[in-house]
């Protein structure tokens, strides 16, 4: 596992000349299967923690593994999304982790919003396992998943909204953001008390206590989909308490803001 701050993208760059990553579409030699996310979502200081594992197959040979990140940065807030870890692991036949592969040189492009990592020596097809971890800040605009407010009582109340459409997946975590690559999704959230409703895509699996200050919530497997796709809430909003439920089955409750 090697930090991703160590390597420019310029002297690669240099090092490498044209390259793959200087197309602006994901190459469709590698094409993801399922993404396992964490999230940690802390509201009161508007940060986020991520990590996860997306299993991937390799239809050709291949040099370079590209997904979509957004490493936007100000010196005032920091980079948006920073990615701390990664490793490159092969599987076995089971699906398990049968060793973890070198990575020569691993940094973000902001140019195209890919995150890249060259590998010491070329992937033969199969499958194969990325892993990640990163940091970022939760924004106060209409992509990814941000903050918005309401007033409650008279005070200022948070909740996290999400928007995906067209191109803000990767603002969440670093995945293939193209309509695509489709895969399923599992996702757990950890989340602040004070922030009792937590909604995803999919209906809510577990939910335990982390501490006296969060809980962490496991959601079912998603069926196949694209990135733009996935939803996110997490707000102190009372639901109703009977759903209804649709001719196939769906159930459909509605939550909004206490005093409403």
């Amino acid at each position: 596992v090697v930090s991703t701050q160590s390597t420019g993208s310029s002297g690669i760059n240099a090092e490498y000349g044209e390259t793959i990553w200087d197309e602006i579409r994901l190459p469709t030699t590698v094409i993801p299967s399922h993404y396992d996310v964490k999230l940690r979502i802390d509201m009161t200081n508007e940060r986020f923690t991520g990590s996860e594992d997306v299993y991937i197959d390799v239809l050709n040979k291949t040099s370079v593994l590209l997904l979509h990140i957004n490493d936007i940065h100000s010196d005032e807030m920091g980079y948006e999304m920073n990615v701390t870890q990664h490793a490159v692991h092969r599987l076995d036949d089971q699906g398990e982790s049968a060793g973890t592969i070198a990575v020569k040189h691993a940094f973000p492009y902001s140019k195209n919003s890919f995150f890249v990592m060259k590998m010491k020596d070329e992937l033969e097809p199969g499958k194969y396992k990325m892993s990640f971890e990163w940091e970022s800040r939760l924004v106060r605009g209409l992509e990814g998943i941000y903050i918005s407010s309401y007033k409650e009582d008279g005070k200022d109340k948070k909740v996290l909204a999400s928007q995906m459409e067209p191109l803000a997946a990767r603002k969440v975590m670093p995945c293939f953001d193209e309509p695509n690559f489709k895969a399923n999704f599992s996702m757990e959230i950890t989340a602040e008390k004070l922030y009792p409703l937590v909604l995803w895509n999919m209906p809510e699996k577990s939910k335990v206590e982390v501490d006296d200050f969060y809980d962490k919530f496991v959601f079912e497997t998603s069926v196949k989909m694209s990135t733009y796709l996935l939803a996110f809430i997490v707000a102190d909003f009372k639901c109703t308490e009977t759903p209804l439920e649709t001719s196939n089955g769906v159930k459909v409750r509605t939550c909004v803001e206490k005093d409403l």
